[in-house]
């Protein structure tokens, strides 16, 4: 990374709502041309996109222009709000999950993203489940005493899933958990 300037920030310290994207230049070993990358948020990204088009390659009337400056500085407002409400919202939720008194939330197992990292390459042909579904699995080995990866694996190689997939007879192919 040769530069990294939030310009969210910037334009909080002027006092300003507005354009918010955080503007990196990085190069890759081995490369002479630098990359200039953008980071946005999904709502970070639309205000950017129609304001672009907007303000600046379209042609605003002299005596609308006030009217569409406050209407977008109001609009970055509360795209910012949004965002702000929705990492409140994850992280609420993530401590949520971390207060959970299971054997996995408590650390006595596997972690949620390692059991969805692992199932993932163990079964790639299986396509992902649903996050809440990998907590439940963890949960659930975790009260079988399965609490690590390498019980799990132990478990895992002496199973015929073939075996399995026959008997549980699924309409549809199973998922990473099932």
């Amino acid at each position: 990374v040769l530069a990294d300037l939030d310009m969210g920030q910037v334009t909080a310290r002027e006092g300003r709502w507005g354009y918010a994207s955080r503007h990196m230049l990085v190069r890759v070993d081995g490369e002479t041309q630098p990359a200039s990358v953008q980071v946005r948020t999904v709502l970070q990204h639309a205000w950017a996109e129609f304001e672009h088009d907007i303000r600046y390659k379209g042609t605003i009337p002299e005596q609308d222009a006030p009217e569409l400056d406050r209407r977008f500085t109001l609009a970055a407002g509360l795209l910012e709000l949004a965002d702000r409400e929705f990492t409140e919202i994850r992280d609420r939720l993530r401590a949520s999950m971390a207060d959970d008194r299971t054997p996995a939330a408590t650390g006595a197992g596997i972690a949620t993203p390692v059991l969805a990292t692992y199932l993932g390459h163990r079964f790639p042909e299986a396509g992902w489940s649903r996050t809440e579904h990998y907590a439940w699995m963890s949960d659930l080995l975790g009260e079988l005493g399965i609490l690590t990866l390498d019980s799990l694996e132990e478990l895992l190689n002496n199973l015929d899933t073939d075996a399995v997939n026959q008997k549980m007879d699924y309409r549809f192919p199973a998922g990473a958990v099932r």
